[in-house]
């Protein structure tokens, strides 16, 4: 029988790569509890709260001529960041936390340097939780069984009620009016925009501005926009083309309301209605680039104010046009990015008070399908912002003594002065950028 002998099992000891003698070591260990202590009990209770944390301690030394050149490399393995890998004589490697080293020279001890060492020993498990949800799929799923939902609560409104087509028309004329508000104003001010710039170009001349004076105002030209043009004509030119984009947005609603019209009139199948007024706020809603106008607009419709004294199926048909608005507004808040934890909380803030006041509504109209769903699509919407918005840095009020250029401060606050258009953009009423306002918000990193 042959047999290892003790001291051939044992392995060169090291850290990060670098080696060292042992002299001795201790390896400590248990587990965490908690001791509660009641009057009049001999005994405490105690509370087992898991492993407690592995520590190694080495006492050691490193020898040679190059002892000091040894001790310089240990420290540098020493102060390097993360975790580092130790292997123990006997124990082998292990994934380690470096505590405390600390380094003893003495004339006693030629060509030596005792070093000591404290580690607690990790694992390679996240140091975070790593239980996770997809909040927009959760968001997404939540959405659908609140369609789902919406529609069957409406579907039992009308099979209630007597008189349908009066009611449920004119509650849809109502909603589609207000649907197409914004795309009214929104013409309106490009037309009057479209004025204003011939009138100026007659009378004050804009060709005499250099183009780049215009940069920000006409910065979403088209690709086709011909940059030899004057800056006034270039910008009319875009507005002319987002006239045309607003018509063709607005027949392509007009088109959908006209479906949904049609299916109200007479209400014969609830489910093709709820699933046309479902396509019309939605194809509204993707037709707006911006994701801040979409919530803008749904929030208007998600507000839809049922009239005082109306009978349960108008008040029904008021309900599933918010609900179906608040549907939307669940996907406008997927598109939206915040930049900052302050404009996450501000959304919250603005769309929060949305959800609640429906789902309210649904308990106290007894829509229980409804008011099941909308706390689900409340909850998936608040967690999908929340995690988002956690990472991202919050928005601070900065004072400074006196005016400075943009880009001074853009260096002067984050070493970084490529992010001038930010602190631009965060304070639209800045007249100049060589002279910015002595207080402003910025990102506080």
């Amino acid at each position: 029988m042959v047999t290892t002998s003790w001291l051939a099992t044992l392995q060169p000891a090291s850290f990060n790569g670098i080696n060292f003698v042992v002299e001795g070591s201790t390896y400590t260990t248990g587990r965490r509890v908690a001791i509660h202590e009641y009057p009049y009990r001999d005994n405490p209770y105690v509370e087992d709260l898991g492993l407690n944390r592995r520590m190694v301690a080495f006492q050691g030394f490193l020898v040679g001529d190059d002892c000091y050149s040894q001790r310089d490399k240990m420290k540098l393995a020493c102060e390097k960041g993360g975790d580092g890998t130790l292997v123990h004589p006997s124990m082998g490697a292990k994934k380690v936390a470096l505590l405390s080293a600390g380094f003893t020279e003495g004339s006693e001890k030629g060509r030596v340097v005792s070093i000591q060492f404290q580690f607690v020993v990790v694992d390679d498990k996240p140091r975070w939780p790593a239980n996770t949800v997809n909040s927009k799929k959760s968001v997404l799923a939540s959405r659908l069984s609140h369609i789902s939902s919406i529609i069957s609560d409406f579907k039992n409104a009308v099979t209630a009620a007597f008189r349908v087509v009066g009611q449920v028309l004119g509650t849809i004329h109502s909603f589609i009016n207000l649907c197409l508000f914004p795309l009214q104003e929104a013409s309106s001010i490009f037309g009057l925009a479209r004025g204003l710039l011939s009138t100026v170009e007659g009378g004050f001349g804009l060709d005499r501005f250099n183009g780049n004076f215009f940069t920000n105002f006409s910065a979403n030209l088209t690709e086709s926009s011909n940059y030899n043009l004057s800056p006034s004509v270039r910008i009319a030119q875009d507005v002319t083309d987002s006239v045309a984009a607003l018509a063709t947005i607005r027949a392509e609603t007009k088109s959908n309301f006209g479906t949904l019209l049609s299916l109200a009139n007479p209400l014969a199948n609830v489910d093709s209605f709820g699933a046309a007024l479902q396509t019309s706020i939605e194809t509204l809603r993707s037709n707006i680039n911006d994701p801040n106008d979409q919530i803008r607009m749904l929030c208007i419709l998600s507000a839809f104010p049922t009239p005082i004294n109306a009978d349960s199926l108008t008040a029904a048909t008021y309900a599933l046009c918010r609900r179906m608005a608040i549907g939307s507004l669940a996907n406008a808040t997927q598109q939206y990015n915040p930049t900052s934890q302050t404009d996450t909380l501000n959304l919250i803030a603005k769309i929060k008070p949305l959800f609640d006041n429906e789902i309210q509504y649904a308990a106290d109209s007894g829509d229980v399908n409804t008011y099941t769903s909308m706390r689900d699509l409340r909850s998936s919407v608040m967690l999908d912002l929340q995690s988002r918005g956690s990472s991202l840095p919050p928005l601070i009020t900065i004072t400074t003594l006196e005016s400075l250029p943009s880009l001074l401060l853009a260096w002067n606050m984050y070493a970084d002065s490529t992010r001038e258009p930010d602190l631009l953009n965060r304070n639209p009423d800045v007249i100049n950028p060589l002279f910015f306002d002595t207080t402003f918000e910025a990102l506080s990193i």
